[in-house]
């Protein structure tokens, strides 16, 4: 989501950003995308759930490499 930040900045320096936009918007639209790809790789058998793990502990250290 920080590069959602800095590509919301870029663009609105260039003058490339639709009036009204706003940066919150930018990046939480950013988060939910995020979020619906890794439960879409989840659904898909593309966790670590095999063994009974995985799940909220997953999905924070996939949120995690957006947060930073």
């Amino acid at each position: 989501m920080s590069e959602a930040s800095k590509l919301f900045d870029q663009k609105a320096s260039q003058g490339q950003v639709a009036p009204g936009a706003s940066k919150e918007s930018a990046v939480q639209q950013a988060g939910e995308m995020a979020l619906k790809m890794y439960l879409k790789s989840q659904a898909q058998g593309g966790g670590s759930s095999a063994g009974g793990s995985g799940g909220a502990g997953d999905l924070l250290g996939f949120a995690s490499k957006f947060l930073k």
